[in-house]
This record gives structure tokens, sequence and C-alpha cells, in this order.
């Protein structure tokens, strides 16, 4: 949709096949859908990426995934100069202009999601295993990783993750149980921890990997409670780099 007028620019039909993930460009103008179609050759779906123009709705681009498992987590930079997509546990990233693989960026451990700045020049991404959390800095043109974002436990899983317009800054949010307080119960005459669910947002600097600024909010715990998707929005702050800032 034109996000001022209401107007509906593109859309294709559910039959087309199955779709996983949609993202649109930074600049507006281009619009990635990852889709899965029906095989000829078997009951099982062939994941592609495909990118269109926003504004006249024609199919630039179709990218062939190679896996059997759709990308449940697309990107695309901010002229389409770049396409990326979490497969199987790796970041595969092509280039927009000729749809070859470019890049494929991988670790011990499991990437579990990710995100770029606005120009498709760095890639965050937070993952590890059960034992350790590894969220690291990337940079796309050599593949290798700058630096590690420390501070999150293995136990704590993102539930939000979001990069600033101009890509200075990166939060991220995590939300987990902690016991904090041991409480005798009078009814069951037995001592307790008392729990809480924590959220945390933390914000990086992402040139340097510095982290900001933590914001914190804990609520008790309990068979009653409802842990839902946490959302954060991210503007612009080039304030926070400074440790003066309120």
């Amino acid at each position: 949709w034109n996000a001022t007028s209401g107007q509906e620019l593109l859309s294709w039909p559910e039959e087309l096949g199955r779709h996983s993930a949609v993202a649109v460009s930074p600049c507006g103008e281009k619009v990635l859908v990852s889709e899965g179609l029906l095989s000829a050759r078997g009951p099982f779906l062939v994941p592609l990426l495909l990118v269109f123009d926003s504004r006249t709705s024609a199919l630039e681009l179709t990218l062939a995934v190679p896996s059997l498992s759709l990308p449940m987590r697309i990107q695309i930079s901010r002229g389409g100069e770049r396409i990326f997509a979490l497969v199987d546990g790796a970041i595969l990233i092509w280039d927009g202009a000729t749809g070859a693989v470019m890049r494929k960026l991988s670790m011990d451990g499991d990437m579990m999601d990710f995100i770029i700045d606005p120009d498709g020049c760095r890639v965050f991404t937070f993952g590890g295993s059960d034992e350790i959390a590894l969220d690291m800095l990337w940079d796309v043109e050599s593949g290798t990783a700058l630096r590690s974002l420390d501070g999150r436990a293995a136990s704590q899983h993102i539930s939000a993750l979001l990069v600033s317009p101009t890509g200075d800054v990166v939060a991220t949010c995590v939300q987990f149980e902690r016991a904090e307080e041991i409480v005798y119960r009078q009814v069951s005459r037995e001592y307790e921890f008392d729990s809480y669910l924590v959220t945390q947002v933390r914000v990086w600097h992402a040139a340097s990997g510095r982290a900001l600024h933590t914001f914190e909010d804990k609520r008790r715990f309990n068979r009653d409670t409802r842990v839902v998707r946490c959302h954060v929005a991210l503007f612009s702050a080039a304030e926070m780099l400074t440790d003066s800032s309120p």
C-alpha cells in the first residue's frame, strides 16, 4: 500500500505458492517476497525469492534458494543491490544486479535472526547454541566477522531486533525469567522462589559494537503471565552516542 494515500500498489494470489516472508527496501521502491512453489517432481516446495518494483508492480528478479526450507527472515538493501535470507541457520547474500550468490555467512551454532544496515554493508546476526550466545557484526564485502556483541545469555531469546533508519544504532530486546527472592508460602508451608519476567532492551553503536544503553522492565511472573512479542521503535539517535545524554 501507499502509506500516504492507502492505495494498494502490489498484490499477488496465494495460489501461486506459499508466502513465508516479505521485506521492503528502506527507500520503499523494492519489495522482496519469499515464496515456495509446488514442485512438479514431488510433494515439496521449491523456495524462491522474488523482487518487485513497488511503483510499477513489475517482477524484476527471481532467485532460487539452494535449500528445501523456506527462508523465514529476508532483507533487501536500500536500492536492491544486495538481498539477504536466513536459510538453514546461515545467511545467504545475493547480488541484486546479477542474481548470483555473493556470500554465505555462517558460524558455530545456528543464526536465529539477523538485520542489516540500510545500505546492506553490515549484517548483525543473533544466534548460537544451548551453551553460548553468539551475536556478531559482519562486514558483507569481505564476509568477515568484525566483532561480537556481548551481554546476552544463551537462555535469553531475542524477541525484537531492529536498526535505525541511518544505520548508526541497533537495538535488541530479550525476555527471560529471573528468580530473585525466596518467599515463604503460608498455604503450602514451603519456601519458593519469587520469579519475574524481565524485558530488557539494549542499544548498540553499530560501527563500534559499543553498548550505549540498557532499559529493563520487571514484572512478577506467575502461571497467569502471558509472554507477548515486544515491539521496539527506534529512530535516528545520534544523541545516544554521547554519555551525557539523558
